[in-house]
């Protein structure tokens, strides 16, 4: 036995039937959530994230590219005293990668200290 909905439901109260159970199911899925709950602004954010993602692919192809291709370009601008200079010393940029590095490097540093001490005394 077939039984045709058409027959009893028009065709607006079919569509608001529907809307209504995609409703449902969405809140299903996510939650009964608001947008100032922590879950909320971190779907929102990921949402929009996502929708602003696709939206600049259309506009521009390669955009991941094009903006890996530009850092490049600005690294190799980059100038040693340019770093140091711009924040005025201990505060810059520079003496913060600088200290990182020697920080990252203390124990080879270190023994090549005592290497030289030992030759010159």
């Amino acid at each position: 036995m077939n039984i045709k909905i058409e027959d009893y439901l028009s065709e607006e109260e079919i569509k608001e039937i529907v809307k209504e159970e995609i409703r449902k199911h969405v809140r299903q899925c996510v939650g009964d959530i608001s947008v100032s709950s922590d879950t909320g602004r971190v779907f929102v954010g990921k949402l929009a994230k996502e929708l602003a993602k696709e939206g600049v692919q259309e506009i521009i192809p390669d955009f991941k590219e094009l903006i890996n291709q530009q850092i490049k370009s600005e690294i190799a601008k980059i100038d040693l005293s340019q770093m140091f200079w711009e924040s005025y010393g201990w505060k810059s940029t520079g003496n913060k990668v600088l200290v990182e590095v020697l920080n990252n490097n203390k124990k080879e540093l270190d023994a090549k200290i005592k290497e030289v001490l030992k030759k010159t005394f």
